[in-house]
């Protein structure tokens, strides 16, 4: 596990930072919830994708990361 630490970090596929969160009460029974979230992408060509963490037992609370996937090389500051 050591080796692998030191090893330098994927550029292509990194967690970003955003600067809202809403959550969206859709009109339907049961009622349905939608997370969305905004900001500036690192990149303009960056990919984001918003998913869910995975738990071994239920939280209190569910928590979800925010991926940015860049195509290796072609990464274009906005």
């Amino acid at each position: 596990m050591e080796e692998y630490e030191v090893l330098p970090k994927a550029e292509s596929h990194r967690l970003i930072d955003f600067e809202r969160a809403e959550i969206l009460t859709l009109e339907s029974f049961p009622p349905q919830f939608v997370l969305t979230v905004s900001g500036k992408k690192p990149y303009m060509n960056m990919e984001v994708s918003l998913e869910p963490l995975v738990y071994i037992r239920q939280p209190e609370y569910w928590g979800s990361r925010l991926w940015g996937i860049c195509p290796v090389g072609s990464g274009y500051p906005s």
